[in-house]
């Protein structure tokens, strides 16, 4: 069985597992609340008493005082982390994704048209191909296509939209340093 468009994009990345990947994420996603937003999506993988004992973690302590986001946290808590992580998105490879194959475009008409998809995601586009759910991706890659090659600028010809005729073929790799 070939393995899904949403599984080999997150192969191809790699799951956060530290608490240095969870607070850059954290804070990217929730700039202002960043600390509360980890420490509620933490708190059921830990075995804290209450959200507020487990945000002292991400604490960055007093002037002068330890700082505790530079710690990395006991094995117990490296465990914790590692499994949050694996809920979140991947980072993206550093050189980001080639995505190859076909999708298909159908016509109101009904006939279905394939696309040769040859693709390279860098970047923060990436980043966003990483967070999608696998409908979203497909559907953005196919939308990435759908108007090669079909013009609508006739009344009389038959629009057009992605999906509905055949799943696509993608196969999605890193891209290599």
């Amino acid at each position: 069985m070939e393995k899904s468009l949403f599984t080999q994009v997150r192969e191809a990345g790699t799951p956060m597992a530290t608490k240095a990947d969870l607070v850059a994420y954290f804070k990217h996603e929730s700039p202002r609340n960043w600390q509360s937003k980890l420490t509620e999506a933490l708190f059921p993988f830990t075995t804290a008493k209450n959200t507020h004992n487990l945000a002292r973690r991400f604490n960055s302590g007093a002037k002068g005082g330890e700082n505790r986001l530079d710690r990395p946290g006991s094995k117990k808590e490296q465990q914790e982390y590692k499994a949050l992580g694996e809920m979140l998105p991947p980072k993206p490879p550093e050189g980001g994704y080639h995505i190859e194959g076909e999708v298909y475009i159908k016509f109101s008409d009904g006939e279905c048209e394939p696309r040769e998809v040859s693709e390279d995601i860098t970047g923060e586009d990436a980043e966003a191909l990483a967070a999608m759910a696998a409908q979203e991706m497909i559907d953005a890659l196919t939308n990435l296509y759908m108007s090669e090659g079909a013009s609508m600028e006739t009344p009389e010809e038959p629009f057009y939209s992605p999906g509905g005729c055949q799943e696509p073929d993608i196969t999605v790799t890193a891209i290599e340093d």
